[in-house]
């Protein structure tokens, strides 16, 4: 049956039919898995998914699509075989990797060979990887250092994501973290964080700024900002933060006592992956309805820098299924 796949289009082919057409076990190993690919998983439920949590190569959104499909993932590191392989209908032995990149619309030059299942040894090969099973803090891990890296590199390969919902992001494995800001106005930018935006990202405006009063906020964190007054709520958007810096009390326009640290997005949002999930009109009705929920009194002290499980609890409620 050996059988040489000289585009990426034969490649993604024969992925799916053998995926698809599978009645026993199925394996596939992949150095990175990239947005996109659970089309190409066919039959997804049962599938066991080894890959390499590496920052930029493996999409950890693309791993909670694949979780909740039925996936069984495992983690290997400096993982750089592809293989894909079924107990009843063959095996590829490629170099595409499991993302849209290499199987779909990358145009990346991909090459393959079709074989028998049994000319692969795949429980040698899966002893030989040191795999452990995916949990809920090393996807985490995952999560901020893609995202550090997809900031830090904007000419990456991928292709924005599709945004979630908020019903989406929360019903989703191990959701991506986020914070809240509660906004008031605009305040003067330090000179510090302009001098930083230029040597260490080269940029000579960035995008926006905001003073926050401690070092709860991290960088690469994803922040809903939200501004509410006489119970209308204003303005509601994502910040993501590139870099955190400390006003110097000397900078007696910008320093400000309360708040003296300034929180930095250098770019435009296109710039970074993708935010937890998207700022539709039913998103902004829940919000609102959980923010007026807890009283105007109690507003201030209840609404942390981390929403509590009593606020998601309400958004989720108020947004519906």
């Amino acid at each position: 049956m050996e059988r040489i796949l000289y585009k990426s289009a034969e490649v993604r082919r024969e992925i799916g039919r053998l995926f698809s057409s599978a009645k026993g076990r199925r394996v596939a190993i992949s150095a990175f898995v990239g947005k996109g690919a659970e089309a190409y998983l066919r039959k997804p439920k049962g599938l066991t998914l080894i890959c390499w949590p590496k920052a930029g190569g493996t999409n950890p959104n693309a791993l909670r699509i694949l979780k909740g499909l039925g996936v069984n993932i495992y983690f290997a590191n400096s993982l750089h075989m592809k293989v894909y392989w079924t107990e009843d209908c063959g095996a590829i032995i490629t170099s595409a990797n499991l993302s849209t990149n290499a199987l779909g619309s990358g145009n990346l030059k991909e090459i393959g060979i079709c074989l028998e299942s049994e000319e692969i040894d795949i429980d040698h090969i899966i002893s030989s990887l040191k795999r452990r099973r995916i949990t809920q803090g090393e996807l985490q891990d995952l999560d901020r250092r893609h995202r550090h890296h997809r900031a830090r590199n904007p000419f990456h390969s991928d292709k924005k994501d599709k945004l979630a919902t908020f019903s989406e992001w929360h019903d989703s494995y191990s959701p991506t973290k986020w914070k809240v800001f509660r906004w008031e106005t605009y305040g003067p930018r330090s000179s510090i964080a302009g001098e930083v935006a230029r040597k260490e990202y080269g940029v000579r405006t960035f995008d926006c700024s905001l003073a926050v009063r401690d070092k709860s906020y991290k960088e690469d964190d994803w922040i809903l900002c939200f501004k509410i007054v006489r119970n209308i709520l204003r303005q509601v958007s994502w910040v993501y933060a590139t870099f955190i810096v400390r006003v110097p009390r000397s900078e007696k326009v910008a320093y400000d006592p309360a708040a003296p640290y300034e929180l930095v997005q250098t770019s435009p949002l296109s710039r970074y992956e993708s935010p937890p999930f998207r700022i539709d009109r039913r998103f902004r009705v829940a919000f609102l309805k959980t923010l007026l929920g807890y009283g105007r009194s109690q507003l201030d002290n209840q609404v942390s820098v981390k929403p509590t499980a009593r606020m998601i609890n309400m958004i989720r409620q108020h947004y519906g299924s």
